[in-house]
């Protein structure tokens, strides 16, 4: 049985991939949830001053960029490796 499991993960690199797509996503899960934070806080900025707050904005393209690069990432679209392997996204 022990020889099965060696033969089906040929390449090492393929049993990394999978291991770098779960804590992206786990990373991904987190900032998920801090955006929706960042959203919450811009509509209420939005409505004590009739603006969305500039700061908020910058951090919300950012997170975006960051949601594109893990969804790159995830669906094989790239090999690039999203935060925390890499750089934060600068917008």
């Amino acid at each position: 049985m022990n020889n099965k499991i060696n033969t089906e993960w040929k390449n090492k690199a393929d049993f990394q991939r999978i291991i770098f797509m779960m804590i992206i996503g786990f990373c991904y899960a987190i900032a998920k949830f801090v955006l929706f934070g960042i959203i919450f806080f811009l509509a209420i900025s939005y409505l004590a001053t009739g603006n969305p707050n500039d700061r908020l904005i910058k951090v919300g393209a950012q997170f975006s960029t960051y949601a594109y690069q893990v969804f790159c990432y995830l669906t094989f679209n790239s090999e690039q490796r999203p935060f925390p392997f890499d750089e934060w996204p600068k917008n």
